[in-house]
């Protein structure tokens, strides 16, 4: 573990002091989730197993146990309306504000704090929560999309992946 000085995103982006600084962290933010997917992945965590279908048997453990916000009538739904499959890439697995850094000096977002979760997986998931709190700002949206220029979330795979998959874990 390293020390490094600066704040969270979501601090960073409660001391911006206006919309186009704002824009410009949110922007940074989607560059750097853009470059970790499409990183190579590493040899350890490469895996030809699909993550969706791992990510479902875990959280049928989760919800045996009892041990999980979500319940047997979302997994049922979640199981019935898999999301067309996509290339597998490296993900941050809980790629949130909270879980980036924007370094001091720069005032960019340069940084994955939290990887525990970090491994192969579907990148739509990393989308999905990185965009969650903005979904309904179209200028945050359309910030966040000048940076992550790979793949646009649908609605439907927006809601697959936040309001579903996400609540057991």
């Amino acid at each position: 573990m390293s020390f490094e000085i600066g704040l969270t995103l979501t601090t960073a982006l409660k001391k911006a002091r206006n919309q186009h600084e704002k824009c410009t962290l949110i922007k940074s933010f989607g560059k750097l989730v853009c470059g970790l997917h499409e990183t190579n992945p590493v040899g350890s965590l490469h895996s030809e197993k699909d993550w969706i279908c791992e990510q479902l048997s875990k959280a049928e453990r989760y919800l045996e146990s009892g041990n999980t916000d979500g319940d047997l009538e979302l997994l049922q739904k979640l199981k019935l309306n898999l999301p067309s499959r996509v290339q597998q890439t490296m993900i941050h697995g809980d790629c949130t504000t909270d879980n980036v850094m924007v370094l001091d000096g720069d005032g960019e977002v340069r940084l994955f704090i939290d990887v525990a979760g970090m491994t192969i997986g579907d990148p739509r998931y990393d989308e999905s929560l990185a965009i969650r709190k903005w979904i309904n700002n179209e200028e945050y949206i359309t910030a966040f999309y000048e940076g992550y220029i790979r793949y646009r979330v649908t609605k439907q795979e927006f809601e697959y992946f936040k309001e579903g998959l996400y609540e057991f874990f």
